[in-house]
């Protein structure tokens, strides 16, 4: 339907991002804890700049190694 309004079914607050890293690594995190992403795979986050092409490095969860015997 044209015209509905949908600005009342969210908090003001939740509409836009204040904070984009800590969007980010909040969104990351969440990545990183979900049952599908496998324990042993390293989690990377990027902002990447529309203008330069250049990425920034935000978030870098590496698991560790573990050494079998």
């Amino acid at each position: 339907m044209v015209g509905n309004r949908i600005s009342k079914l969210y908090q003001q607050g939740s509409r836009c991002i204040e904070d984009y890293e800590a969007s980010f690594k909040r969104d990351t995190a969440m990545v990183r804890l979900h049952i599908g992403t496998p324990k042993h795979v390293n989690v990377f986050g990027y902002f990447y700049d529309i203008n330069t092409g250049a990425l920034t490095e935000v978030v870098k969860d590496m698991t560790e190694v573990v050494q079998l015997a």
